[in-house]
């Protein structure tokens, strides 16, 4: 396993899956989350991050589901994460399986990591995991990162 301090575009590929997660699916200060409501499960799904009208953030995936407790959400279907600065798309982030959990915000990726930066670079891994209290990115499995060779076509 390699272990990798939080910091720059990778992270913010993870903060921005957990901060768009909490944002759709935080109930209001004070809300008690009833631990007996059914599962809840959206097909084809697309969650836009705004601030003061720009975009952050946008995940889609094929499927997005809340644990009957309300305590994690699943994104599969090979979902996608774009991060964007100044309105402009900076990150890329595919998977197989995100699922991120309410209470710590941490959040696990299986099947496949693929981040891509506007610039070119590529960061591939089988797996990865954000610990948010600790703010450190693991990646595991075979991870690989490509920079692209300047003077050449991307």
């Amino acid at each position: 396993m390699k272990r990798w301090a939080a910091g720059g575009l990778i992270v913010a590929a993870a903060a921005g899956v957990a901060v768009a997660w909490l944002l759709a699916e935080s109930p209001l200060q004070g809300e008690e989350v009833t631990p007996a409501r059914p599962p809840v499960a959206i097909s084809k799904a697309t969650i836009v991050l705004r601030s003061r009208g720009g975009k952050l953030a946008e995940i889609t995936a094929e499927r997005v589901e809340l644990s009957p407790d309300g305590q994690t959400t699943t994104f599969s279907g090979i979902p996608r994460a774009v991060v964007y600065m100044d309105e402009t798309p900076v990150l890329t982030a595919t998977g197989g399986r995100i699922v991120v959990e309410r209470q710590s915000q941490d959040v696990r990726l299986d099947g496949g990591l693929r981040i891509t930066t506007a610039r070119g670079e590529v960061l591939v891994a089988q797996s990865a995991s954000w610990h948010q209290q600790a703010q450190v990115l693991d990646l595991e499995g075979g991870v690989e990162i490509t920079f692209p060779v300047q003077g050449r076509p991307r």
